[in-house]
């Protein structure tokens, strides 16, 4: 726990709380403005989904999902102890309905956006926007505030009106950016007259990247020099890309349909003539069932699909992939091969298995081969084969997990992490 890595010590000094909240980008938001802002101050702490940075220490092995009330009060008393000046906290929905963030008051904040979303968890959407607009009631008085133009709309229509004495201001891609372009390493764009290129990839990161840099100008009263962007760190796994022989190997978070359908636009844009791209992932279980419409995205826009576990819980691996794939049917998805154990992967003839899969390339279809064994080897073969499959130039898009270092599976958490796995077998190879 750690609260357990936690000095009890009293002190005059004190902590600024910055919360990152919103229902997508919480977590690269986080990361940027930590990776900016300690540009500015030496004693900045980060405390996000995917893990910690406590000036001192940092690590993957307990997040924010893991966090009490307790854990948050001590983690502050740390700070005070080490000096810290700022903390970047991820506030998530979950925490904010479970009282997590009860006794803290917000000096500054970023809302990213607010969409409908986890529907297992809130009986009606009201619900789910009216504990993300919670995140407002919780900010100092004369403090500072930056939120997406359009949740303007949505504060309208749910009847909530900001204090007068909070200073906010809002972003929007389309009045603040200009001339974005894709490149093969990152984003090159304007944003206050400034021609800036960026290590990040994704239109949604540059929102993101947006709302960091207009926090900054409001809470620090000063001019950005916008050259800190051209090499930012935005989290492990939220679209980081690897070379293996010659092709990339894309490790990303994306498991919706429409910010996978953005990550993937990003790359077939830069991607070269006559190269593929080979998709590793699934959809969730216990979530919003239009998320398995990825199916329609993938068929659409990839060239290889390769169907895998993505945190199923407790339903069926099968059921989830063959739900992925109707939708992929009227995009011509065909169904190569279908893997029901790990022994029938193993014993297969990959080469055959190969000239199957150019073969239905061939005839102009989109070949899905489904790994459907409720088990961790079921991710792990998948892999495998798109890691096979890869030639010099293609791209390996490994999607669903990003940084995340457990699979939820048969109702437990198991040790899982796509980049230990793909690390591991680059190497061997």
């Amino acid at each position: 726990m750690l609260s357990q890595l936690v000095k009890r010590v009293h002190s005059h000094h004190s902590v600024k709380v910055i919360g990152i909240a919103g229902t997508r980008g919480k977590t690269i938001t986080a990361h940027i403005l930590f990776d900016l802002l300690k540009t500015f101050h030496d004693r900045v702490a980060l405390f996000s989904s995917i893990g910690y940075d406590i000036f001192t220490e940092s690590g993957n092995d307990f997040s924010i999902h893991d966090a009490t009330s307790t854990d948050i009060k001590e983690l502050l008393k740390r700070l005070v102890a080490e000096k810290v000046d700022y903390l970047i906290l991820e506030v998530t929905s979950k925490n904010l309905k479970k009282g997590i963030y009860d006794d803290i008051k917000f000096d500054a904040g970023i809302i990213t956006n607010i969409y409908d979303d986890n529907i297992e968890y809130y009986k009606a959407s009201a619900e789910y926007i009216n504990t993300k607009i919670s995140f407002l009631k919780k900010f100092k008085d004369y403090s500072t505030l930056i939120f997406a133009s359009d949740i303007e709309n949505i504060l309208l229509n749910h009847s909530f009106q900001l204090r007068q004495n909070i200073v906010y201001d809002t972003f929007s891609l389309q009045n603040d950016i200009s001339n974005f372009m894709y490149l093969e390493d990152g984003i090159q764009f304007v944003i206050a007259n400034n021609q800036v290129k960026t290590n990040t990839y994704c239109i949604y990161n540059l929102q993101n990247l947006l709302a960091s840099i207009m926090l900054l100008k409001l809470l620090l009263n000063t001019n950005i020099n916008y050259q800190l962007l051209n090499n930012i760190r935005i989290g492990s796994g939220r679209i980081d890309v690897l070379r293996y022989n010659g092709a990339k190997v894309v490790i990303d978070f994306s498991y919706k349909p429409d910010m996978l359908q953005l990550s993937l636009e990003h790359f077939i844009s830069i991607r070269k003539p006559g190269s593929r791209i080979i998709a590793v992932g699934g959809s969730q279980g216990r979530k919003n069932i239009f998320d398995r419409s990825i199916g329609k995205v993938l068929a659409k826009l990839v060239d290889i699909v390769i169907l895998v576990p993505n945190d199923p819980k407790d339903e069926s691996v099968e059921d989830i992939n063959m739900q992925i794939f109707k939708y992929a049917e009227n995009e011509k998805g065909v169904i190569v091969e279908d893997f029901i154990s790990d022994s029938l992967y193993q014993l297969m003839d990959k080469s055959n298995l190969i000239r199957r899969i150019n073969t239905v390339l061939e005839h102009g279809n989109k070949p899905f081969i489904l790994f459907n064994s409720n088990n961790l080897n079921a991710r792990y073969n998948g892999i495998d084969l798109a890691l096979k499959l890869a030639q010099p130039n293609d791209i390996v898009y490994v999607f669903g997990k990003g940084g995340q270092q457990y699979m939820e599976m048969e109702n437990a958490k198991q040790k899982w992490s796509d980049y230990d796995t793909i690390f591991s077998m680059i190497n061997a190879r």
